[in-house]
């Protein structure tokens, strides 16, 4: 899996119509946000800013669930819940995969 920045990231406002995001309090900028228009720019600032910790939620989520609890989930709630929960694990790893793509073709998301 690809590495990205270290979390937190930070959105700054430089005051020139202009959002640079900063990796774990780097002095090194990754990103500049600008184009469309302000408050459309700070709002994708602040959604690149979160776009770490977001991954990792959503890591958690996924891998957290494995098929034996979605099996007990099924005799408790049926499986018209249990499909829904399927779906959304399914769609989780999905953007998991977009957001962090494996490092070689053959490789499978990994608990961290």
């Amino acid at each position: 899996m690809m590495k990205h920045a270290p979390a937190p990231w930070t959105a700054h406002f430089t005051g020139d119509a202009l959002w640079e995001i900063y990796a774990d309090g780097s002095e090194i900028k990754h990103a500049d946000v600008f184009g469309c228009n302000q408050e459309m720019d700070e709002a994708n600032a602040h959604l690149i800013a979160a776009a770490p910790d977001l991954l990792e939620l959503a890591r958690m989520l996924a891998l957290n669930l494995p098929d034996y609890e979605l099996d007990l989930a099924r005799e408790v709630w049926g499986n018209t819940n249990v499909a829904v929960i399927t779906h959304w694990r399914d769609e989780l790893l999905a953007i998991i995969a977009l957001a962090a793509p494996p490092a070689g073709a053959d490789a499978t998301l990994e608990k961290e």
